[in-house]
């Protein structure tokens, strides 16, 4: 019996207009085409084998998927042996099926670097696992447990100058230069959104220019130090506006003034 989470290999049986019933020993599953990999050029036909990772599996319905990101999970530790011996672990993986796949990974062994391992020579396993979803782009991150260190990591290549952290909103707000701005948005929001996919934080980026403009409006304010101008911005009090409308708990908590 099949388990969700298990890579099947089974052969089409039978295609009809928005799904196609595979199958292989005993068992009959059904893969709608949405769920295939989207660049697949090919429509399935029956007598064809697919490669799918179920992801519902009940007495009644088996249902695979090559669109959901455990497909990729899968097909790595297929051909990474560090995975399947658990030396190299996938902590947390986005997808954009037929666009882009991060994965983030760690090492339980100091001798196995873990991205190198997934790559594999020359990249060659990281191309057999693409082989399974073409022309969609795989990419690897070094995972770590502090959300601000990971996000830096997932931005790359943008380099991240500081990173504000709102552990309430679980929002992340990373400071990067002012010319990165479009490479640190992507097209169409892409890369930060698939960054923030892969972290589990909200992300937004905020330019050395615009916090420089920040703290010139609020040093006019009598009193202020740069440190506490600095501590201000840092927890989006923005601004001579911004900091009239903050109530002064919050202002003295922020600036750590006993009140």
């Amino acid at each position: 019996a099949v388990r969700p989470g298990d890579l099947v290999e089974a052969t089409v049986l039978e295609v009809f207009d928005d799904f196609v019933v595979a199958g292989a020993d005993g068992w009959r599953a059904v893969l709608h085409l949405r769920e295939r990999s989207p660049q697949e050029p090919i429509a399935p036909r029956p007598g064809d084998r697919v490669l799918a990772v179920v992801v519902g599996a009940t007495p009644e319905r088996v249902t695979l998927s090559q669109a959901h990101a455990a497909f990729i999970a899968r097909l790595l530790e297929r051909e990474v042996p560090e995975i399947r011996q658990g030396l190299v672990r996938i902590e947390a993986i986005a997808r954009s099926p037929g666009d882009e796949t991060k994965v983030a990974l760690s090492s339980t062994d100091p001798a196995v670097e873990a991205v190198g391992a997934c790559r594999g020579p020359g990249g060659s396993r990281a191309r057999a696992v693409t082989a399974w979803a073409p022309n969609e782009l795989l990419s690897f991150v070094d995972w770590h447990p502090e959300p601000a260190t990971f996000a830096a990591r997932a931005m790359a290549p943008v380099v991240i100058r500081t990173v504000y952290v709102d552990e309430e909103a679980k929002l992340l707000e990373l400071v990067i230069a002012d010319e990165d701005l479009p490479r640190a948005v992507g097209r169409r929001g892409a890369h930060i959104r698939m960054a923030a996919m892969l972290v589990g934080w909200r992300l937004d980026v905020l330019t050395v220019g615009r916090v420089l403009e920040f703290r010139a409006d609020l040093v006019r304010v009598p009193g202020l130090e740069p440190t506490q101008v600095r501590r201000l911005v840092a927890h989006q009090v923005r601004g001579v506006a911004a900091l009239a409308e903050t109530e002064v708990e919050t202002l003295a908590e922020i600036l750590e003034i006993e009140t």
